[in-house]
Parts: structure tokens; sequence; C-alpha cells
């Protein structure tokens, strides 16, 4: 059984969570520049809030839509793998029989 904190972090190397990652990392700095506008044009901060949480749960909600439209791989069972196919040449360890000796 696998600990949470394994699992965890094979999700976030996952591509997925990476995209994820990048969304939030995003969001975070427009949110960030956003609000700062807002201060220094001497907007109500409360308000300012109110609007980037809502445009944060709105990108999340769109990521997530996203990430569950990529198809997904299949995998192929360990047994059917392609092998390769062994090339014989004829008996080449036999005994010499050069036909330019004759």
């Amino acid at each position: 059984m696998k600990t949470a904190g394994k699992t965890v972090i094979k999700a976030a190397k996952s591509k997925t969570g990476k995209m994820i990652g990048n969304a939030i990392k995003e969001q975070a700095i427009s949110s960030g520049t956003n609000l700062l506008a807002d201060v220094v044009r001497g907007n109500d901060l409360e308000e300012s809030l109110h609007n980037e949480g809502q445009n944060i749960r709105q990108r999340a909600a769109d990521t997530i839509e996203y990430v569950s439209r990529i198809p997904k791989r299949k995998k192929k069972p360990i047994g059917t793998q392609n092998k390769r196919k062994r090339i014989s040449y004829g008996n080449r360890y036999a005994e010499k029989t050069d036909w330019l000796s004759d």
C-alpha cells in the first residue's frame, strides 16, 4: 500500500499535475498584478478580492475541463510488446566451403 505522500508526489510530477500547477502559478501572478493595479488606482480592495476569487474559480474549472478532454494513452499489456524476429543467414558457422577455391 502506497503512502499518501508518494501518491501526491507522483501526481505532481505527472504532465497533468504540471499543467495544473502552471495554470495556478499563472493565475496567482495575474491576480497579484490585478490587485496591485486596483490598489494603485484607489479601487475598493474588497471588491477586487471578490472579483479575483471568481476569476480563480473560473480558471480552475476551465483547466480541469481541459485536462479531462486530453485523450489518455492506452498502455500495452506487458506480454504483447513487439519482439524482434531473429534473422537466420543460414549455417554460417558450418564448415567453410568456399566456392572460389575449387
